[in-house]
C-alpha cells in the first residue's frame, strides 16, 4: 500500500480490490443488522478529537451480551495471542461506537455517568442502547487508536448490572490529586490500556480541572505520565552493567532495542520500508530523542509511538533497578498493511524484554550485530550514536 491508500479510506481510486475492505465486510456483516435497540456488554470508551470543545464521546460495545466482550478491547492479550491484523480488525468491527456531542468540561449526564462506569469497570458491563438510527459502517484510519468501524449517534444508555469496580481503583479516582499522581498509582493496579480510558473520560485530575479528553490525547498522555513516574527511580539506578541486545518481530513490526551502559538517554528510528503503509513507494524514515533531561517539545516525528516504546523499556530498568542510554530501531514491513494504534508499539516493545538479550563487552560489538539484523541506514542518523562516541573521545582526552 501506498500513500494513495491514506486518501481514498476505501473508495476504490486505485481500481483494485482493497484489502481494507474486504477485513471490513467480513467483520461487520453482523453489525449491519443491528436495529436501533440492542443490548450488548460494553469492554470500552471512545472520545473523538474533532470539535473541540465539544467532542464526541461514545461507549463501545457489540450488539450481543457475553462476558467474553473484554477480548473486543484487549491490546495485551491481542499480542499475546500474535494475532494477524485481519483478526485484530474482526474485534473491532464487532463494536458499535455508540455517541454523543458532549462538553469537555460537561455536567453529569446518563451517557458520561455510564461511560464513567464502564471506563472503571472490571469486566465488560451489560448495557441497553437506543439509537437515532441503525449504526453506519465506516472504514477510519488512525496510527494511534485502535480501529472502530461502526458508529452511531445515541439516544439513550442505560446500564442493566450492577457494575463491579476495584476498590483501590475507586478510591485513587476519587481523591483529589493531580492526573499525574493518580495514573502513577494506578499503574500498580490495572494495565495502561484501561488508565487510558479512565482517563479520557474525566475521571482524572483536580475536582476543578476535570473534563473530558480525546482518546488520541489519552494515549500519548497516559504514556507519558507513567513514564515520568518510572523514569525518576530508573536515573538514580546503576548502569547496566553489558550491551545488551534485544528483539523482537510483530504484524510486520521488527524492533531492536539497544541498552548501553550510560546516564538514561533514549532514541527511537523508525523505517517504514518501501511497500508498506505511510512508505509511499520509498524507504521513509522518522526519528525522535531525549537527553538525561528529557523532552521539551512533542516527539513529532516518530509521534506517538516514541512515547509506547519509551514506555516499554522505562517498565523494563524499573523492573530490573538499572539505567541505561537506549536506542530503538523499528522497521515496518509490508504485512503491516493497516495502522492499528500505538499499542502494536508498546505491546512489540515490551515483548522485546521477555526473551534473552546477546550481550557485548563493547559499543563496536553490538553495532556490527546490529547491521546483521537491520537493513536501513541508521548509523548515520543517530543522535546517540554520535553523543556517546563524543564522549568517549571527551573522557579519553581528560
Amino acid at each position: 500500500m501506498d500513500s494513495l491508500c491514506i486518501r481514498c479510506k476505501g473508495k476504490g481510486l486505485c481500481g483494485k480490490p482493497c484489502k481494507i475492505l474486504a477485513a471490513a465486510r467480513a467483520s461487520v456483516a453482523g453489525v449491519k443488522s443491528v436495529k436501533e435497540r440492542f443490548s450488548g456488554s460494553a469492554p470500552g470508551v471512545f472520545v473523538g478529537h474533532y470539535g473541540y470543545p465539544k467532542l464526541n464521546l461514545g461507549i463501545l460495545s457489540p450488539a450481543f451480551v457475553d462476558e467474553r466482550a473484554w477480548m473486543l478491547d484487549a491490546p495485551g492479550f491481542w499480542y499475546d495471542k500474535k494475532y494477524p491484523v485481519e483478526r485484530v480488525l474482526q474485534n473491532r468491527y464487532q463494536l458499535i461506537n455508540s455517541r454523543r456531542p458532549t462538553k469537555v468540561k460537561s455536567t453529569r449526564n446518563k451517557l458520561l455517568d455510564a461511560a464513567q462506569e464502564i471506563a472503571m469497570a472490571r469486566r465488560p458491563v451489560d448495557s441497553e442502547f437506543v439509537l437515532k438510527k441503525k449504526p453506519r459502517v465506516a472504514v477510519h484510519l488512525d496510527t494511534r487508536n485502535a480501529p472502530i468501524g461502526t458508529t452511531a449517534d445515541v439516544r439513550r444508555v442505560r446500564i442493566t448490572e450492577n457494575v463491579k469496580i476495584k476498590g483501590k481503583v475507586d478510591y485513587i479516582v476519587s481523591d483529589d490529586l493531580k492526573a499525574e499522581e493518580q495514573i502513577n498509582k494506578l499503574h500498580n493496579i490495572i494495565d495502561v490500556n484501561q488508565i487510558q480510558r479512565i482517563l479520557s473520560v474525566g475521571l482524572l485530575g483536580m475536582k476543578s480541572q476535570k473534563k473530558i479528553v480525546p482518546t488520541r490525547w489519552s494515549i500519548t498522555a497516559t504514556d507519558d505520565m507513567v513514564f515520568k513516574g518510572l523514569i525518576k527511580d530508573v536515573k538514580r539506578q546503576p548502569f547496566v552493567n553489558n550491551y545488551l541486545l534485544f528483539e523482537n518481530e510483530y504484524l510486520g513490526n521488527h524492533f531492536v532495542i539497544l541498552l548501553m551502559p550510560r546516564q538514561w538517554s533514549f532514541e527511537v528510528i523508525e523505517a517504514w520500508r518501501p511497500n508498506s503503509f505511510w512508505s509511499q513507494g520509498s524507504l521513509q524514515i522518522a526519528q525522535d530523542y531525549e537527553s538525561f533531561f528529557g523532552r521539551k517539545t512533542y516527539a513529532s516525528s516518530v509521534t506517538g509511538g516514541y512515547y509506547a516504546a519509551r514506555l516499554g523499556v522505562a517498565e523494563y530498568l524499573a523492573k530490573i533497578r538499572r539505567q541505561a542510554s537506549v536506542l530503538v530501531l523499528r522497521e515496518i514491513s509490508s504485512k503491516y498493511w493497516l495502522p492499528l494504534g500505538v499499542w502494536v508499539v508498546r505491546e512489540t516493545a515490551r515483548g522485546c524484554f521477555a526473551n534473552k538479550p546477546l550481550r557485548f563487552n563493547t559499543l563496536d560489538a553490538a553495532i556490527e550485530e546490529i547491521k546483521q539484523r537491520i537493513r536501513m541506514p541508521w548509523q548515520r542518523r543517530s543522535w546517540l550514536l554520535r553523543e556517546l562516541k563524543q564522549k568517549t573521545v571527551r573522557e579519553f582526552e581528560t
